[in-house]
């Protein structure tokens, strides 16, 4: 893994744990206290199955002693609509913010390290103290062996096109937040990630559905 280039990082994109807006629990103590008290009776989901923000999710839940029943979807859409449908209680995902929006959902914590600029009220699984809290990040990797001169250049051309007003436009749009990092620090960044992934994926016996 470590002698593919990590070129740059240019996007974060949030993934939320959240609720229906009509929900009892108001913040994530809460959702947590009750589950905690009741063993196998919260229902919740994620995007992606076996993605970065299960595994998080599932750690957190199993670091605070908490057995929950994860139902595995085929995508956030689909997961979403099992959430407004009343088929689970709780949701990580990054399909919020119309939802959200629309005050349809409410956010209890937010799975990345980063904050939401939109709601810095809400609080991050690093924030909590959870044992870990994985970014979703964009970025672009190169070929084994390419040339540190290639490497430059692409690093030169990203940094400008992220300061861009067109790029900041784009973010915009697709609801994420820019988050620019040069080929050291996002190659730092997915090794750190791959390596407590690694750890904690048999710890916590998942297994590939």
């Amino acid at each position: 893994m470590q002698t593919i280039p990590y070129l740059f990082q240019f996007l974060v994109s949030a993934q939320p744990l959240f609720v229906k807006s009509d929900s009892p629990f108001k913040t994530i103590q809460e959702l947590m206290a009750w589950a905690q008290a009741k063993p196998h009776s919260l229902f919740w989901s994620t995007a992606a199955t076996n993605g970065g923000t299960h595994i998080s999710t599932l750690a957190a839940f199993r670091a605070a002693g908490i057995e929950a029943t994860y139902v595995p979807y085929k995508g956030g859409a689909d997961a979403m609509n099992a959430l407004l449908g009343g088929q689970i209680q709780a949701l990580v995902a990054a399909e919020f913010p119309p939802f959200a929006a629309a005050g349809t959902i409410r956010l209890l914590a937010e799975s990345g390290p980063d904050k939401i600029p939109e709601y810095p009220r809400v609080p991050t699984y690093k924030e909590l103290g959870f044992p870990v809290s994985v970014p979703i990040f964009y970025g672009i990797a190169g070929p084994a062996a390419m040339p540190p001169e290639v490497v430059r250049q692409w690093e030169q051309a990203a940094s400008d096109m992220t300061r861009s007003p067109a790029f900041s436009e784009l973010v915009a749009k697709l609801k994420g937040t820019p988050a620019y990092m040069g080929p050291a620090d996002f190659s730092a960044s997915v090794v750190g990630v791959y390596r407590q992934m690694g750890r904690l994926v048999p710890e916590l016996g998942m297994k590939a559905e």
